[in-house]
């Protein structure tokens, strides 16, 4: 939950990269009024990744992540990089939401990955605010790989940042995928490049993006109307099931990341599913100073010095204390049920990746979420990869790494 991005480690080498990649990109407008599309919106190109840059990025990025050499041979081709604004609907109401778009530049059929990025708490860092950065320079350079990327910025950020983030809520999440993925096979439909799309799905997600991968799995399970099939799905540390995370956390002393609790609470209150004021939750001052934490001016590390490691300082007594036994938290419990993941038949295959030494979110988290779907779904085989000695931070890079070579594995 800690990442907002494939790279959370702050590889400094990697940051060289953006003063070379700002010398190879090139934005012009465009206009889709010459089609009549029922999803997209607007879409503008805002960058251009060669190979030679994406073998470079790879190269230094080993320096630090030596898993990333794994990708250099399997580079096949330059991305041009768009970013496109669609309709959905948002609280029972239309919506413009965005993403970025990734597409190889290659004549050839490729299909697609649906990347979810993990938690991020600030408009600056959405996917199509930052993608010339590092981290987001190396997350859309895996359309190199072969594949055509897409990556939802989720309501509340890029064309949606005039609303708050609903955190962890399961249905907006869903929306704001599916239409995505409707949207880009729309624009796909009208492409005049090289490249063309098969209909296989890939589905991809760390952390915050984990649990939205395996959201997004199980609704697409239940009605799959985007015209794609599902091959393969990788959730990487996810919090699956919130009741069981919200009692880890209220058990800790102190926590890496105090942000999560603060965010979902405040967002879901500001929805109207969850009752009471945050002085039932938080302690003071965080509980006045929460609604402009999330305003979406401050990153996650900004947001976790405003706020306190210390557990006991945090939350009441009465939340720590009382949270299965008071009727207060109620709303809070039903929350927690009702955008919890549990495992569901499915007939794509699943790869769930876990730090075993994650402290944010626990790898039992994963171990339970594996063994139901092992029950549910014994021929498809689905597997547990624990990443051994790393924490939720040190696993992203080889979360990813792994996850492409696999997805590369399938073609």
């Amino acid at each position: 939950m800690k990442t907002q991005k494939l790279l959370r480690r702050p590889y400094k080498v990697l940051c060289f990269l953006w003063v070379v990649v700002m010398g190879l990109w090139a934005c012009h407008k465009e206009n889709p009024e010459e089609y009549h599309y029922q999803y997209v919106t607007d879409y503008e190109q805002v960058n251009t990744l060669v190979k030679s840059t994406i073998g470079n990025l790879y190269a230094l990025g080993a320096i630090q992540e030596p898993t990333l050499l794994n990708l250099t041979e399997s580079i096949q081709s330059s991305v041009t990089i768009y970013k496109i604004s669609y309709t959905t609907t948002f609280q029972g109401y239309s919506k413009i939401a965005s993403g970025l778009l990734c597409i190889p530049t290659e004549q050839g059929t490729y299909p697609l990955i649906c990347f979810q990025n993990g938690t991020n708490t600030s408009h600056a860092q959405a996917p199509t605010q930052s993608y010339s950065n590092a981290t987001f320079t190396l997350i859309t350079s895996l359309a190199g790989q072969g594949y055509i990327l897409l990556i939802p910025d989720y309501f509340g950020f890029g064309s949606a940042s005039d609303v708050v983030h609903p955190f962890l809520e399961k249905e907006s999440s869903n929306r704001s995928i599916l239409d995505m993925i409707r949207a880009t096979r729309e624009f796909l439909d009208h492409y005049e490049g090289e490249a063309t799309y098969s209909n296989k799905l890939y589905l991809m997600g760390y952390s915050q993006g984990g649990w939205a991968t395996a959201c997004l799995l199980e609704a697409l399970e239940k009605e799959n109307t985007t015209g794609f099939e599902v091959k393969a799905a990788s959730c990487g540390a996810g919090a699956y099931n919130l009741e069981s995370v919200a009692a880890y956390m209220l058990s800790r002393d102190s926590l890496p990341s105090p942000l999560y609790l603060p965010y979902l609470v405040y967002s879901h209150q500001k929805y109207g599913t969850l009752t009471g004021n945050l002085n039932t939750y938080f302690m003071e001052p965080f509980a006045s100073r929460i609604p402009q934490l999330f305003d979406g001016s401050l990153s996650n590390t900004e947001v976790n010095d405003q706020l306190t490691h210390r557990v006991s300082d945090l939350l009441t007594a009465q939340f720590i204390d009382q949270f299965e036994t008071d009727t207060t938290f109620n709303s809070l419990k039903v929350e927690l049920a009702a955008n919890s993941l549990y495992a569901f038949t499915t007939r794509a295959a699943v790869h769930l990746y876990h730090g075993d030494h994650d402290e944010n979110v626990p790898f039992s988290e994963s171990e339970q979420l594996y063994r139901g779907f092992l029950e549910l779904n014994p021929s498809v085989r689905p597997e547990l990869l624990p990443l051994s000695g790393l924490n939720h931070s040190t696993g992203v890079t080889p979360w990813g790494v792994a996850t492409l070579l696999w997805f590369n594995s399938m073609q």
